[in-house]
């Protein structure tokens, strides 16, 4: 009998030891976590890393310089923004469309895009309201890189653009509408962008083919290799029909979720969610 007792003490002792090795493992293994936020083109921006680098001013800087742009105060910055805004109407048949200044501000009812003809002198119909804040992010996620920051994760106004993960494993992100969990995305070195139906009208639901708003979906889900590629294509599958989306998805390495009347439909996305 007290040789039954003492091998369950030692498997006890074992198993003991074996928890406290673990639990050392993940304090010694743990990232550091720093974070700080931005408010630019009304959105709320927080960028998180997993180093100790003193780099959040410099990022500030960044997204200042192109909030200037927006606002009249760098010109040369702003003709560089309407070049790939004219290379994201190309991509998109016209979906997405920075000249849509006057339809998105009520002024216009039948659209005619001016894009082609589009320059900094044109503030009546410049709206870069779509990619402006992608468009920044991207600049950042190329500083941090140049810097070799690659565990990052930075979440501007819910859309996810994720580096390598800070230990073994992927960054997880809940896809939602309203209260309910539609799935739980696990990624890294992607960007998850989400459009969904607002009771406010958001300038991406302002359709510049049909002169209209636009809420053809409850929630669009895009995930791509580029922050500035899912945005375009997610600006673009939340105005257009599923079949129209599909066929323009299919042209990228990217994944997409579309969600409504409680129905989910999907391409490519399985790889994401485990299904």
């Amino acid at each position: 009998m007290q040789r039954i007792i003492d091998k369950r003490n030692y498997i006890i002792l074992g198993i003991i030891i074996l928890l406290l090795i673990f639990i050392l493992i993940q304090i010694f293994t743990k990232k550091e976590e720093y974070s700080y936020s931005y408010d630019y083109f009304d959105h709320y921006i927080v960028v998180k890393i997993y180093e100790n680098k003193d780099i959040f001013s410099d990022i500030e800087k960044i997204y200042q310089k192109y909030n200037d742009a927006v606002n009249g105060k760098n010109d040369k910055l702003l003709n560089k923004i309407i070049d790939y805004g004219k290379d994201v109407y190309e991509k998109t048949d016209g979906y997405v469309d920075i000249s849509k200044g006057s339809l998105t501000n009520n002024e216009v009812t039948d659209f005619t895009t001016k894009i082609d003809e589009l320059s900094v002198d044109m503030d009546q119909d410049i709206d870069v309201s779509d990619i402006i804040s992608s468009y920044a992010t991207n600049e950042v996620i190329s500083y941090l890189k140049e810097n070799n920051i690659d565990k990052y994760l930075i979440s501007d106004n819910g859309d996810i653009s994720a580096g390598n993960y800070y230990t073994d494993g992927s960054y997880k992100v809940s896809i939602s509408y309203e209260d309910e969990i539609l799935d739980i995305a696990s990624f890294e070195n992607k960007s998850m962008i989400t459009r969904s139906n607002d009771n406010e009208v958001k300038s991406y639901m302002v359709n510049p083919v049909e002169s209209k708003v636009t809420k053809k979906y409850d929630t669009v889900v895009v995930i791509s290799d580029d922050v500035n590629e899912g945005t375009m294509l997610a600006n673009a599958l939340y105005l257009m029909d599923r079949e129209a989306g599909e066929k323009l998805i299919k042209k990228y390495d990217a994944a997409a979720l579309w969600y409504v009347d409680d129905k989910t439909y999907t391409l490519n996305f399985d790889k994401y969610t485990g299904d």
